[in-house]
Parts: structure tokens; C-alpha cells; sequence
């Protein structure tokens, strides 16, 4: 069907809907009811059925009863930022979004305790590695990366 459609547009040109359209108002001027019809449909739209002005206070009411608004949703409505503005702000800023998290990023590890490091020889690795001791994980190790996590995400965080 969308092949046919891009066919038909294809085919036709502007100049081919301003003719058909001028034929189609010429017919209608005539008399000719139809033609009258898809012109009048076009530009003015279809009719709307007409408002019954004896329930217009039913249907207003109902609307009114499907839209509850609260107390808190009108407060923040009017003392909120505008759309418009909250937007302006945020691509004013959005470009320097980057800069200001690596500067936090920077500032974070500077202030980290340092991590155990692991030993460089491969002599020291061998030795690190036998024994039983070597299976199991330096609790020692893991509470000091844990405690640095808390402590990196607790300066991430917002206020923090």
C-alpha cells in the first residue's frame, strides 16, 4: 500500500492538484452537490455536531470532575519555573556539565586513601600466592576498599 501511495504521489505534481482542485471548485459553483462536498470538506473541515446549550453546565461539570487538581499541583504550577526558561537554563548549562563532574571526579580522588597495591616482582607474586593464607581474601584489603567506596560515593552524592 506505501508503495502504491509513493507511485501515486510520484505520478502526480502540484500543477495536477491545482488543476483537479479548480475543475472540483468550478463543478461545485455549478451545482454539483459532491463536488460541493469534498471542496467544503477540505478547506472548512467536517461539521461538528452542534452543542446542546441545555447540558453545556453537565458536560463543563464533568470535565471539571474528570481533572481534580490538588492544593500542592496548583502551588507548584504557580511558583514553579516555566518550561521555557528551566530549558534555556539547562542548555546554558549543559556544555559545561562535563567540566563541572571532572572537577568533582578530581577533587574525590585527590582526597582517597590510596588502595594496597599488589606486589611487582614475580618473586613477591609466588610468595603472596602459596599457603593457605593466599586462598582466602585479606579481610584487611576488603575494609579498606570498602571503606574507601562509602567514602568516594558519600562525596558524589548531592550535599555531599
Amino acid at each position: 500500500m506505501a508503495r502504491m501511495r509513493s507511485a501515486l504521489c510520484a505520478a502526480v505534481s502540484e500543477e495536477d492538484v491545482e488543476a483537479v482542485t479548480r475543475k472540483l471548485v468550478e463543478q461545485a459553483k455549478a451545482g454539483d452537490v459532491a463536488a460541493a462536498r469534498i471542496v467544503l470538506a477540505y478547506v472548512v473541515g467536517q461539521p461538528t455536531d452542534a452543542a446542546d446549550p441545555d447540558t453545556l453546565d453537565a458536560q463543563e461539570w464533568q470535565i471539571f470532575r474528570q481533572l481534580p487538581v490538588t492544593a500542592v499541583e496548583v502551588e507548584r504550577t504557580i511558583t514553579g519555573v516555566p518550561l521555557d526558561f528551566a530549558c534555556k537554563i539547562v542548555r546554558a548549562l549543559v556544555p559545561h556539565l562535563g567540566e563541572m563532574a571532572a572537577a568533582k571526579a578530581r577533587q574525590v580522588f585527590a582526597a582517597a586513601p590510596p588502595l594496597a597495591r599488589k606486589p611487582r616482582r614475580r618473586r613477591d607474586r609466588r610468595r603472596a600466592t602459596k599457603g593457605d593464607e593466599a586462598r582466602e581474601p585479606d579481610v584487611a584489603m576488603l575494609a579498606r576498599c570498602a571503606a574507601t567506596l562509602v567514602t568516594w560515593r558519600n562525596r558524589l552524592e548531592p550535599g555531599g
